[in-house]
């Protein structure tokens, strides 16, 4: 039911881009080198197993599997990741940020990073933590990566399963970083769990002999992530991304 579930959703969002009700597709620039294609999968944060996945369209037009081999940079879905790694270094979620503009120097390049908002209505608001990821404000993100550090960022995003090496530079904190959707689901598994843990991805239930003898099982693999309370320190502030419009696609689901 849930493979026939995501299967379902992936088909309905791809119709509806490809009608253009997200804009114009396909969008100026480059023609694709082929059709819209689609990459989700669905993780038990509690075993590892992996219920439900599609890696593209049609596997026989195209046996890549998105899912589990396409490396993407994930943008804003990095940012749970800046905050994880400021929470472990002493900042509590009701702290403020300022998501004013910021000029960020770059080695061996004359003009300075500005990184810029989605929507420049208010360039001067100041935000709590939990209200800046809320809002996915990327200055605020940026401002707050410039404060921890690059390096303890990179390093925390490795504990929590980021495959490295990770470039330490500032843009990170928007989300340079290239992960597969399967490794971005075992990161994020990080925060689902009470632990703090990160469970290993498995997709074989058991293997069984022609007589039907158990050759193997999978159990949960947990590794290392993050002490428990900063995990549901990050877990609520993710679930008040959930309360607001920029996540009422989920509600739909």
């Amino acid at each position: 039911m849930v493979q026939k579930h995501l299967e379902e959703v992936t088909s309905r969002y791809m119709e509806s881009i490809e009608g253009g009700e997200y804009g114009d597709f396909p969008a100026p620039g480059p023609t694709p080198s082929g059709p819209l294609q689609v990459a989700a999968l669905v993780l038990d944060a509690g075993s590892g197993a992996v219920l439900a996945m599609t890696g593209g369209r049609d596997f026989s037009e195209s046996p890549f599997n998105r899912a589990t081999q396409a490396l993407r940079q994930p943008g804003s879905a990095f940012k749970p990741f800046v905050y994880a790694a400021a929470l472990s270094s002493g900042f509590l979620p009701t702290d403020s940020i300022s998501d004013a503009w910021i000029r960020v120097p770059l080695p061996e390049v004359e003009e300075p990073w500005v990184p810029r908002n989605f929507s420049e209505d208010d360039t001067t608001a100041v935000y709590t933590l939990t209200e800046a990821l809320q809002l996915s404000k990327n200055r605020a993100a940026v401002r707050l990566a410039m404060t921890v550090g690059i390096q303890p960022i990179a390093d925390a995003a490795s504990l929590m399963g980021w495959p490295g090496p990770i470039a330490p530079v500032p843009a990170l904190a928007l989300g340079t970083a290239e992960i597969s959707p399967l490794g971005l689901a075992s990161a994020y598994s990080v925060f689902a769990r009470a632990d703090g843990q990160r469970v290993i991805p498995f997709g074989v239930v058991q293997v069984r002999s022609r007589t039907g003898d158990l050759q193997a099982e999978a159990r949960p693999s947990l590794r290392t992530g993050l002490s428990p309370e900063i995990a549901a320190s990050v877990r609520e502030m993710l679930q008040q991304v959930c309360l607001l419009y920029t996540s009422d696609a989920a509600d739909e689901e």
